[in-house]
C-alpha cells in the first residue's frame, strides 16, 4: 500500500483529508479521499500499488468484469447498459474520422462488439484476463489486448479513442494521456467519462457515495480541473455531455452502502433531482469530456 504524502499531480504538500470511505465491494478497509489545496486534485490515500491493485478487482459484484448477474442492482445496471451503448456510438459517429476506434479499459468488449456491427475498425485494451476472455469468446473480438500491449500500438492510427469511467483507475496518467496523443491521428478525438464529484447525488450521499468506489479509483475529478488538466497534453475540449442514467444507478448503490433497505422511489428521486438541478449547473452525476488533438 502506497501512502501518498503529496499530491500526484502538482507534487504539492499541502494536502488535506476531506473524509473517509470505505471499500464495499472487496476488502471492507478504510481509504481516505484528500484534497490538494494548490491545484485542487482529489485523490484516494492509502492507495494499492500498480501491483496489487488487481486483488481489489475480484468480486462476483465488478459486473463490467464479469457480466453476471449476481443481484437486482447489477441486473439492472446490464439492462440500462445496452441504452448507453447507443448512446455512446450515437456520440462517436459524429466524430468518425478514419473508421477507427481504441477503447481503452474495454471490460468484456460490449461496445466494441456495437461499433464492429455498425461497421467499425475496433481494438480494445483491458487489463482484466477475465474480461479479455468474454471479449474474445462470447464476442468473438480479436484485437483485444492487455496493458503490456497498449506501449507497441501503431501511431498516428486511431481517429476516436475512447476511456469510458477508466481515467480514474489509472496510477500513471502521465504515461497514458502522452501514449494517447500519439496514437491519434491529427484532429483525433478522446473521449473520457468520469464521475463527477461536484454532483447533487454526490453531495447528498458524501463518503458514502458509490462513484467514490475507493480504492478502484485513484483520483475524483473535478470538471474545472479535468479540462485544465487535458490542456497541459495539447487536447482542447470540445463539449462536456451528460450521463444521466449514472445518477440512478449510483443513488440505488449509495442507499446499498448506508446499510439501508433499497427504497427504489427514493433512488428514483435522488437521481432525478440530481439530473433537474445539472440541467442548470451542468453537473450531471458522470459527465462525458470530448477533446481534440491540437
Amino acid at each position: 500500500m502506497e501512502n501518498l504524502i503529496n499530491c500526484p499531480n502538482c507534487a504539492c504538500y499541502n494536502i488535506i483529508k476531506k473524509f473517509e470511505c470505505i471499500d464495499y465491494l472487496v476488502s471492507h478497509r478504510k481509504f481516505d479521499i484528500y484534497e490538494c489545496t494548490d491545484c485542487k486534485l482529489m485523490f484516494t490515500n492509502p492507495r494499492p500499488e500498480i501491483y496489487e491493485i488487481a486483488d481489489y478487482y475480484k468480486s462476483d459484484d465488478y459486473v463490467v468484469h464479469t457480466e453476471r448477474m449476481s443481484n437486482l442492482i447489477n441486473f439492472l445496471f446490464l439492462i440500462v447498459r445496452r441504452f448507453s451503448i447507443i448512446r455512446k456510438y450515437n456520440i462517436i459517429k459524429n466524430y468518425n474520422l478514419n473508421n477507427r476506434i481504441l477503447d481503452i479499459g474495454c471490460g468484456t468488449g460490449i461496445f466494441l462488439n456495437y461499433c464492429r456491427k455498425k461497421g467499425m475498425e475496433v481494438t480494445g485494451i483491458e487489463p482484466s484476463e477475465t474480461a479479455r476472455k468474454i471479449a474474445k469468446e462470447k464476442y468473438e473480438l480479436i484485437n483485444i489486448y492487455s496493458v503490456d500491449n497498449f506501449k507497441v500500438l501503431t501511431n498516428n492510427y486511431y481517429g476516436i479513442i475512447t476511456l469510458w469511467h477508466v481515467l480514474e483507475h489509472v496510477h500513471d496518467i502521465d504515461f497514458y494521456l502522452k501514449k494517447i496523443y500519439s496514437l491519434l491521428i491529427d484532429d483525433g478525438i478522446l473521449i473520457i467519462a468520469l464521475p463527477n464529484p461536484e454532483s447533487f447525488d454526490a453531495q447528498y450521499y458524501s463518503s458514502y457515495w458509490a462513484a467514490f468506489d475507493v480504492p478502484r479509483h485513484l483520483y475524483h475529478f473535478r470538471k474545472d480541473f479535468i479540462i485544465e488538466y487535458l490542456k497541459k497534453y495539447n487536447f482542447k475540449l470540445q463539449k462536456i455531455l451528460p450521463l444521466k442514467f449514472d445518477s440512478y444507478y449510483i443513488s440505488m448503490l449509495s442507499e446499498k452502502y448506508m446499510k439501508r433497505k433499497i427504497k427504489f422511489l427514493k433512488t428514483f428521486i435522488i437521481g432525478f433531482i440530481s439530473n433537474l438541478k445539472a440541467c442548470k449547473t451542468k453537473d450531471y452525476s458522470s459527465l462525458i469530456y470530448v477533446f481534440k488533438k491540437n
